[in-house]
């Protein structure tokens, strides 16, 4: 193995007697320098051991041994400073860079020559760790590389996801349409669609899919693709009932054998604009709410098993004439996380007791809506359940 080497590096241009001694007998090449010099031209020949010896006066040296942690940061090594009265607990400061350093005053030559002895036996150890720290941040570079890609390509699918949904709202004479839409994650496993069936219908759809990353995001593709509320046949457009649209979905997902699809809830309605009527069911959806000036809001509930489960699944058809003023509020699983939120004081069992929507009696759904962006914003992760949110409120007017 070849011999250590060991830096000097001093104030004076004379190395103390003490020292010089202590250096004869350690066996290890030697290699003086200034530290003035040293410090402001740093030299790049490798050291196993580094003696720094300083008489900087108490008073001034806390700055001074800043300047040396930096230096010893560029040139990590095991590193020992010498001064002539001890170095302060306040000054004995780790460097950022985490170089092995100690400090020492008084040592005779025979305690300073088996401290260098000590230091010098360092080096393997020390190399090996340098190694794996240049593997490590090598890893690191990669993974970061690979990170950044990742989150990029992460960013272009939720702009596709946000692509896919209704931009503008279509117009709804004698009505208006309001929404809210929250991915938990950078893609969402809910989806909307509100569309024009024709002159006097419009189409109104919400899903949510199993979980909230990837596989989720994929399958609202599929579910937007297979929510429609017509189809054409015989040359002819024929609108499709609420119950037939959630049957033709769930015969989709049951014969596509997703393995990462767990089941689906959704919910369909159409609004006429010449009757106002509602017609919907729901799929395991949560109940939509009406919300009527006067009165407390109420869940309007109905039967309806999850999609992608059964091959005969059951839904019932509800129907509802809306009346000026009303606003019914169709969402997904989210909004029940984030306002039955049970780590919250004051729980409550049903949506409809929530101080939400209590406050839905007076004020516009618009700034309701952004109530819950707003709280959405303020809530921390660990504050809430986090799920994907999505909301659709359709207003009469």
């Amino acid at each position: 193995m070849a011999q250590p080497n060991i830096h000097v590096l001093l104030d004076e241009p004379v190395v103390p007697p003490a020292i010089a001694a202590a250096l004869r007998q350690v066996d290890a090449g030697i290699r003086l320098s200034r530290l003035e010099t040293e410090l402001t031209s740093p030299s790049r020949a490798p050291a196993d051991a580094r003696l720094i010896i300083t008489n900087a006066p108490a008073e001034g040296r806390a700055d001074r041994l800043r300047t040396l942690y930096q230096h010893c940061d560029r040139h990590p090594c095991a590193t020992l400073v010498v001064t002539p009265t001890p170095v302060s607990s306040g000054d004995r400061v780790t460097p950022a860079g985490g170089s092995p350093i100690g400090f020492a005053s008084g040592l005779s030559a025979a305690e300073l020559a088996g401290r260098l002895a000590a230091m010098c036996s360092f080096r393997e150890p020390l190399s090996r760790l340098r190694d794996e720290v240049a593997e490590l941040r090598e890893r690191d570079r990669i993974r970061g590389d690979s990170a950044s890609h990742f989150d990029t390509q992460l960013q272009l699918a939720s702009q596709m996801q946000r692509d896919l949904l209704p931009h503008p709202l279509p117009q709804v004479r004698g009505a208006r349409l309001h929404t809210l839409y929250r991915p938990a994650d950078h893609v969402s496993g809910d989806i909307y669609d509100v569309l024009r069936l024709d002159d006097s219908h419009v189409g109104l759809s919400i899903a949510d899919a199993t979980g909230h990353g990837m596989p989720g995001a994929l399958l609202t593709m599929f579910i937007k693709r297979t929510m429609r509320g017509k189809e054409t046949y015989g040359g002819a457009s024929h609108l499709l009932s609420a119950c037939e649209v959630l049957e033709v979905l769930n015969r989709e997902l049951l014969e596509a054998h997703l393995t990462q699809c767990h089941f689906v809830t959704a919910l369909y309605a159409t609004f006429s604009e010449d009757t106002r009527r509602v017609c919907w069911a729901r799929g395991g959806a949560p109940y939509p709410i009406l919300i009527r000036p006067g009165l407390p809001a109420q869940q309007l509930r109905s039967d309806g098993t999850l999609l992608g489960v059964l091959e005969e699944p059951q839904f019932e058809r509800v129907e509802l004439t809306l009346e000026p003023g009303d606003v019914m509020v169709f969402h997904t699983d989210g909004l029940d996380a984030l306002l039955l939120d049970r780590t919250r004081p004051g729980r409550y069992d049903d949506i409809t007791e929530t101080p939400w929507f209590k406050s839905l009696r007076c004020g516009s759904i618009a700034d309701h809506l952004a109530q819950i962006r707003d709280r959405l914003e303020e809530t921390s992760p660990s504050g809430w359940p986090v799920d994907d949110l999505t909301i659709v409120a359709l207003e009469v007017v």
